[in-house]
């Protein structure tokens, strides 16, 4: 989501475990997508319900006040949340500039014809980009 210019905000408030993924595409419209509790399938949606917006603007209050990072550099913002699962900020960009030379292709490949890693591999271009911005401030 960052690669894309959508700002992620990490909130490890398990009061918000069962909310969906979800984007505010403008004001008065959200996209939401959820894979996880959906027994093997994903779902993806978009709404302009009032209400629903509303709350969707409520979590991002809410995920913005307790939040890992409200930092302005992508770098921090994904920073926070690898430093959350202890993860080293160094070794994870590092890790992901040498995937990023390759494709994930090499040793993982989907079941179906359907699918492919061309995301993860994206991700990782993306987060090996990432790899000299400081991972701290904002």
């Amino acid at each position: 989501m960052e690669s894309l210019g959508i700002h992620t905000q990490f909130c490890p408030d398990p009061a918000l475990s069962q909310m969906d993924g979800f984007a505010l595409a403008t004001g008065s419209e959200a996209v939401i997508a959820n894979w996880v509790r959906m027994d093997g399938r994903w779902h993806v949606d978009k709404t302009r319900s009032t209400s629903v917006i509303q709350a969707f603007g409520d979590v991002i209050g809410h995920a913005g006040a307790h939040g890992l990072s409200d930092a302005a550099h992508p770098a921090a913002r994904l920073a926070a949340p690898a430093d959350y699962l202890g993860i080293n900020w160094a070794w994870l960009t590092s890790r992901c500039s040498a995937l990023a030379d390759d494709t994930c292709r090499d040793f993982a490949r989907p079941r179906s014809r359907l699918l492919s890693t061309d995301g993860v591999d994206a991700a990782c271009r993306y987060v090996a980009s990432l790899h000299h911005e400081p991972a701290v401030g904002g």
